[in-house]
Order: C-alpha cells, then sequence, then structure tokens
C-alpha cells in the first residue's frame, strides 16, 4: 500500500501529541519506535518519515543521556487542516490501524505450519 506523506507525519506527530512531548523536548527513538507498531504503518514508513522531517528541520536526531532521541523542533507539520490531503491521511491511517488489529484477531483463525512446531510436539505419546 502507498501510503501518502502527510499520514505518515500524522502518525509521527500523534506519538509525539500521545507521549505529551513539547516543541524543544525528546522523544527518545525505542519509545517513538515501539509505539510506531500501533500504527499499523511499515517501519520503512517510520524511517522514510523521520527522514523527510529531519531534511525539513522539523525533528532533529541527538543523543540524550547517551540514548539516541529525536527533538520536535517544529510541531507544525502534524496539524490537522480542512484540506484534503488531511482527510485522506486521516483515512489511510485509521485503514492501517484497523488492518492491523484485523490481522492480529484473524491470527488464531489460521492454520499453523505444522514444519515450525518442535520436535517434542510432532512425537508419538508415550503411554
Amino acid at each position: 500500500m502507498l501510503v501518502p506523506q502527510k499520514t505518515i507525519w500524522l502518525a509521527i506527530h500523534q506519538i509525539f501529541t500521545s507521549r505529551r512531548v513539547d516543541q524543544g523536548c525528546h522523544l527518545p527513538l525505542k519509545i517513538l519506535e515501539s509505539d510506531w507498531k500501533r500504527t499499523g504503518l511499515r517501519r520503512t514508513d517510520l524511517i522514510s518519515g523521520l527522514t523527510e522531517l529531519t531534511t525539513k528541520g522539523q525533528l532533529r536526531l541527538e543523543r540524550m543521556a547517551g540514548v539516541p532521541s529525536i527533538c520536535l523542533v517544529d510541531e507544525s507539520f502534524g496539524f490537522v487542516d480542512d484540506s484534503p490531503n488531511t482527510d485522506r491521511a486521516i483515512q489511510t491511517l485509521d485503514m492501517a490501524r484497523g488492518r492491523r488489529r484485523t490481522a492480529a484477531h484473524m491470527a488464531g483463525l489460521v492454520p499453523a505450519d505444522k514444519r515450525l512446531r518442535r520436535r517434542a510436539d510432532r512425537q508419538a505419546p508415550i503411554h
């Protein structure tokens, strides 16, 4: 799925907002990566979004106490407006989140690959 740039930016901005990170403050990269998993978007989307926002000067990668962190330089990249691009970005993000929840819910219904089971599970029971 081709994810619009605005969708990625909005997802990154929502993580900063949910963690209450204000402009000029930092968020450890590990926390950002952990929270990203709940967006339903790919890790490559996060990397491309961080690269673009760093290049534009909206974010800055720094080390705080030896921990790689993202500094929120300018939060305007995630503002929601009335443009069609914002509406599409929100819809795409909602679809990605819904797809992730559905996939996790349906995982129990998919038959397991027997080749991946432990050897002890494949052996006949001893009576």
